[in-house]
């Protein structure tokens, strides 16, 4: 894994105080959760059978899971990575009927730190 300071430093900050991320939510995801709204910290290790992967946060405020990556620059990979880290999120939620299976992808959104202004790139899966 290729860590910045950046993403120790945004790790750290929304580990330590959550409540920073609810602005940002509230502003990408378009929604009005109060500054005290509960959150829940899920795990950002992530096994895979080709090794480990951490994303930079995963929370879950109510019923909807929220999962933001803080980019220093914007890299050609970036996008195949958030498939990848959502995709790993919702395996994690994933529970099985009968022979189906549920999973929970979530609202995510990367913040690009060095592009002359910040930058926020989301998207919504169908």
């Amino acid at each position: 894994m290729n860590n910045t300071i950046f993403d120790d430093v945004f790790r750290t900050m929304v580990e330590k105080i959550p409540q920073l991320a609810v602005p940002l939510i509230n502003e990408v995801f378009q929604t009005s959760y109060p500054e005290d709204v509960e959150i829940i910290q899920l795990r950002n290790e992530h096994h895979q059978e080709n090794g480990e992967i951490i994303t930079d946060s995963c929370l879950r405020i109510g019923r909807k899971l929220y999962h933001i990556e803080c980019q220093s620059v914007d890299d050609t990979t970036m996008a195949i990575r958030m498939i990848e880290y959502d995709f790993a999120i919702a395996l994690d939620s994933a529970r099985k009927y009968g022979r189906r299976y549920r999973m929970e992808f979530p609202k995510s959104c990367v913040l690009y730190l060095r592009s002359g202004k910040i930058r926020l790139i989301f998207w919504k899966w169908k």
